[in-house]
């Protein structure tokens, strides 16, 4: 055998080794990702039997405050498993610990500075979101009890982000489902059994993120970091530089801070063009998400391959991850294509049955069949700079799309309405695309660098 065959045999042998393990880890996120759509139909519904939709509201309005909260903090989660992975990729538990323990210790110092904040937070939140007084004051109560449990989520991102980072995706799927299981539980004793209400809602969700805080540290201790014990955040260690950490999750911040911005700007804009307008948009954005539900599992499998081939130093691992967690997801985004091309309007009944806003949603439809094979590339793009930690190129990838998005949503707009506000989100997607893959040369340098 010649020495080109038996190079073209490894590197056939590494390229279906690469394509299993990318499906190994996506398929478990993928399923816990379904129980998250499953948690808020419940803490809806147990509300929604209520004598008055004001506690319906109280909570919608409650929740939504904390999902930009916590979005925002998110890059605990991401931060972690870039740098995770890259210890893993090196075989390095000493490191490992490190970095768990640097991030830990990083979390409950910003949970520290929300608890601080809580009350300046809730001023602004209610001032911008405007409800009213009856819904407000008991979205009230909600934040007030789920600000309590600030802690416990943020250390829950570093746990999730070290498992991910450990390739241990099995943990990851129990972990979420038994926390979104109890959340539903205690959901239905806290507001049917003791009658607590919307803050029974808020203590279901703190109290079932507590539990989870103590299944992910012992999951930790008994299959990924033996010796692993609470004792050990008091202490110093470096993993990585507290100067790269902040750096790595302050590019993270800033970047999701502005995505953030790009799809409040889009809801805004629809809001601005009559309320059929922004509830058909709202309806089909939801398929929008639910798509990323999906491509979330391959963008985490882009993380945790992309960041042990960085650890390694290993280019053809990087170049084969990168090559399977495309294809993936474009078969994915293709299959989503079809069916909403096919039952787009079926699911638009489902989620309305007012005749305004199924017009308007179906005369949309378009956008979000033609959507999927849009915005699929990067979201996989961003595993793979998360995994590598360049985030730099994340951050202005998204200074750049962002501010060319905002202008030219406001342009396309005012010409087109809400196919032009359409328009531009796509455009915001390509731009994301294009700006991103041009640092991927850099990056491929950057392995064995």
């Amino acid at each position: 055998m010649s020495n080109s065959d038996l190079s073209d045999g490894d590197s056939s042998s590494n390229s279906d080794k690469i394509q299993k393990r990318v499906w190994f880890l996506a398929w478990p996120v993928i399923l816990s990702n379904c129980s998250i759509p499953l948690l808020g139909m419940v803490d809806a519904a147990v509300v929604g039997h209520m004598d008055s939709p004001i506690y319906l509201g109280g909570v919608a309005l409650g929740a939504l405050i904390f999902d930009f909260v916590y979005w925002a903090v998110g890059f605990l989660r991401m931060g972690t498993t870039g740098f995770v992975a890259q210890a893993f990729g090196r075989r390095d538990v000493d490191e490992i610990k490190a970095i768990l323990i640097q991030a830990v210790q990083l979390a409950l110092g910003i949970a520290l500075v929300l608890w601080l904040f809580a009350w300046p937070i809730e001023k602004f939140a209610f001032f911008v979101l405007q409800a009213q007084t009856e819904v407000e004051d008991q979205a009230r109560f909600y934040y007030w009890a789920r600000i309590l449990g600030a802690p416990v989520v943020l250390f829950n991102y570093v746990v999730m982000g070290t498992l991910m980072g450990m390739q241990k995706p099995m943990l990851t799927l129990v972990l979420q489902v038994l926390t979104n299981g109890l959340n539903i539980v205690l959901d239905l004793i806290f507001v049917w059994g003791f009658e607590w209400g919307v803050e029974g809602v808020a203590y279901a969700t703190v109290l079932a993120q507590v539990c989870s805080a103590g299944l992910g540290w012992w999951l930790m201790e008994k299959h990924c970091l033996p010796d692993l014990s609470l004792a050990q955040l008091k202490q110093k260690v470096s993993g990585v530089s507290w100067a790269q950490m902040v750096r790595v999750n302050s590019h993270l911040f800033v970047r999701t801070t502005l995505l953030m911005g790009a799809l409040a700007y889009f809801t805004a804009m629809g809001a601005h063009m009559g309320t059929a307008i922004l509830a058909a948009n709202a309806i089909l954005m939801n398929l929008q998400y639910l798509l990323s539900f999906a491509l979330d599992g391959f963008a985490h499998a882009a993380e945790s391959l992309v960041g042990e081939g960085f650890g390694k130093k290993d280019l053809r691992h990087v170049d084969q991850t990168i090559k399977w967690v495309m294809i993936f997801s474009g078969l994915v985004a293709a299959a989503f294509t079809v069916l909403y091309a096919a039952a787009y309007p079926l699911f638009i009944q489902m989620m309305t049955s007012l005749p305004e806003v199924m017009e308007v949603a179906t005369r949309h439809g378009f956008w979000v069949i033609i959507s999927p094979l849009i915005c699929v590339w990067c979201y996989g793009l961003d595993g793979v700079f998360i995994g590598a930690t360049q985030t730099r190129a994340m951050l202005w990838s998204m200074v750049f799309s962002a501010f060319l998005y905002f202008g030219l949503a406001t342009w396309a707009t005012e010409h087109w309405q809400n196919h032009g506000l359409w328009a531009a989100l796509m455009v915001f997607y390509i731009l994301r695309l294009v700006s991103l893959g041009a640092f991927v040369p850099k990056l491929r340098q950057r392995v064995l660098a």
